[in-house]
C-alpha cells in the first residue's frame, strides 16, 4: 500500500493567466519544478526548458493528473518514499508553460465539511477557530472558553493534509482572528515521517497567511499516548520541527501540550485519557484549556504581530 505524504517545492510561477497572489506555494522544496495550491488542487508548472520527468515528492498519490487547457489525464508512476513521476510528451506541452494539475477527491470529509458550511451563519464574526483530527472534534471548546468566539472545526481521523486541502473551505471565509491547529497524530500513526507532517503543517500555515496574512495561528503539539506509543519518538520529533518552525515567524505559536500530560517517568498518564488509551478524557481537556486560555487572551488583547 502506498504510503500516504505530502507534495514539495517552491514556486516562482504561476499558471497561465493568473495574477502572481492568485495561489499561495505549499512551500519549499516540494517538487522538481514551481507548484501552487488552490483548495483540493495543485499545480505543477513546467518551464519549457524543463526536460525529463516531473517528481513530485511526499505526496499522498492523487485521485488524477490532468494538463490544462484541455484536461486531459496525466499518467503517473509512485516511485520510492512516496514519490509520484510523470512526464509530459513534447506535443502537449504549451507556452510559456505547461500546467498539470493534481487533484485529490477525499470524499470521505465531505459530510464534515458540509455541515460546518451549513453552520456558517450561526459562526460569530472573525472567531477563534479551533482545526484538526478528534483531539479537536472532541473539545467543548464553547463551554472550555467562556466569553471568546469559538468555533469548532475538527474533523476526526484528519490530517495536516486533509485540513489543508479544505482550508478554503472551513477556514478563510471566516476570517478567523485566530487559528488553532492540532494533528499529527494520525498522520504519523500512518506512516508520514516527522518531515513530512512538519511540512504539511508548514503549508497550511502558509495557506491560511495567504488569505489573511496577520491572522495569529496556534500549532499545537502532537500528544504522544499509550495506544500509539510505539510512535511516540517520532511524534518528539515532529514536534521540534514545528516549535523550529513557529520561531522563525511572530504569527505563529508553538505550545506544548504534550509534557503536561506525562507522568513522572515521561509516559502518558492514563489520568487524562479514555479508556481507549488515545484519546483525551476531561480532565485531559482541562489541562489543555488552561495552557491555552492566556495565549488566546493575549492574541485579543494585543495587535497582531507583523510578519518579517
Amino acid at each position: 500500500m502506498l504510503s500516504r505524504c505530502l507534495i514539495l517545492l517552491v514556486v516562482t510561477c504561476m499558471s497561465a493567466g493568473a495574477g502572481p497572489d492568485a495561489f499561495p506555494s505549499p512551500g519549499d522544496d516540494r517538487a522538481n519544478v514551481p507548484l501552487t495550491v488552490r483548495g483540493k488542487d495543485w499545480y505543477a508548472h513546467i518551464p519549457p526548458d524543463h526536460e525529463g520527468e516531473v517528481e513530485l515528492r511526499f505526496v499522498l498519490p492523487p485521485d488524477r493528473l490532468s494538463v490544462l487547457p484541455s484536461g486531459e489525464a496525466v499518467p503517473f508512476v509512485s516511485g520510492e518514499n512516496g514519490a509520484i513521476r510523470f512526464r509530459v510528451a513534447p506535443e502537449k506541452r504549451t507556452s510559456p508553460e505547461t500546467v498539470v494539475i493534481a487533484h485529490w477527491e477525499l470524499a470521505k470529509w465531505e459530510d464534515d465539511i458540509q455541515t460546518m458550511e451549513k453552520n456558517f451563519p450561526n459562526v460569530p464574526a472573525h472567531p477563534i477557530l479551533f482545526v484538526g483530527s478528534s483531539s479537536i472534534r472532541g473539545w467543548k471548546v464553547t463551554g472550555d472558553f467562556p466569553g471568546l468566539p469559538v468555533v469548532n472545526h475538527g474533523f476526526g481521523g484528519s490530517e495536516y493534509f486533509d485540513a489543508l486541502s479544505y482550508a478554503d473551505r472551513i477556514i478563510h471565509p471566516l476570517r478567523p482572528r485566530a487559528v488553532v491547529l492540532y494533528d499529527g497524530d494520525n498522520d504519523i500513526a500512518r506512516g508520514k515521517s516527522p518531515e513530512w507532517v512538519a511540512a504539511d503543517m508548514k503549508a497550511l500555515v502558509r495557506v491560511i497567511h495567504h488569505a489573511n496574512p496577520q491572522t495569529p495561528v496556534v500549532v499545537l503539539s502532537t500528544k504522544t499516548s499509550m495506544a500509539r506509543w510505539e510512535f511516540h519518538e517520532q511524534m518528539e520529533q515532529s514536534n521540534r520541527l514545528l516549535a523550529e518552525f513557529a520561531a522563525t515567524d511572530p504569527r505563529v505559536t508553538f505550545l506544548d501540550v504534550n509534557t503536561p500530560l506525562l507522568d513522572a517517568e515521561g509516559k502518558p498518564d492514563e489520568r487524562y485519557f479514555l479508556p481507549d488509551r488515545l484519546h483525551l478524557n476531561h480532565e485531559g481537556y482541562v489541562v489543555w484549556t488552561n495552557l491555552l486560555r492566556p495565549i488566546l487572551d493575549r492574541i485579543l488583547a494585543n495587535p497582531v504581530p507583523a510578519a518579517e
